[in-house]
């Protein structure tokens, strides 16, 4: 059942560090077990979300605030909005993500939101020291500091630990 406060827990690490592909897979579990999940992706990079010359591109580089592209074949809609800073992850949750029971954020290091940060197996966790509000790690379990430490393929615990979470209320 959806809720109009959706519960934010964030997966953050290094690039390249396997953040997607847990979320992938935490994703997955939780939507097995009939939770309805959203995800939002932090791209410092940028990102392109339409094809180069497609109507919706056009209509965005005419400038158009929003352009949203819906699809009933595909079952699928996408919406691309200016914007003058970037929103919190909270503030995406309450305008675009209320049908849904959890949120998972990628990235997002420096929110106030409580991250299960990702640690490579090498145990390398340079540039994760300004990481706010761990709540766990995966990873070597060397890297723990008072929360809990998972294996990256122990899928089940994680997705047990998350559900805990949302079900005692410790997110934002």
């Amino acid at each position: 059942m959806a809720h109009t406060n959706p519960k934010i827990i964030g997966i953050a690490g290094k690039s390249k560090s396997g953040k997607t592909t847990l979320l992938e897979r935490v994703v997955a579990a939780l939507t097995a077990d009939g939770y309805r999940v959203g995800t939002i992706k932090h791209a410092r990079g940028g990102f392109e979300m339409d094809r180069e010359g497609s109507d919706s591109q056009r209509h965005f580089q005419a400038g158009a605030r929003t352009a949203v592209v819906v699809s009933e074949r595909q079952g699928q809609l996408a919406l691309v909005s200016r914007i003058e800073q970037e929103p919190d992850p909270e503030e995406i949750v309450q305008q675009y993500l209320t049908d849904t029971d959890i949120v998972l954020t990628e990235g997002f290091m420096r929110s106030d939101i409580p991250k299960i940060l990702l640690v490579p197996s090498h145990g390398d966790v340079t540039g994760t020291k300004d990481v706010k509000n761990v709540v766990a790690i995966v990873g070597p379990p060397e890297h723990t500091v008072g929360v809990p430490c998972f294996d990256r393929d122990d899928i089940d615990s994680i997705t047990v630990f998350v559900k805990g979470i949302v079900d005692q209320g410790l997110t934002r």
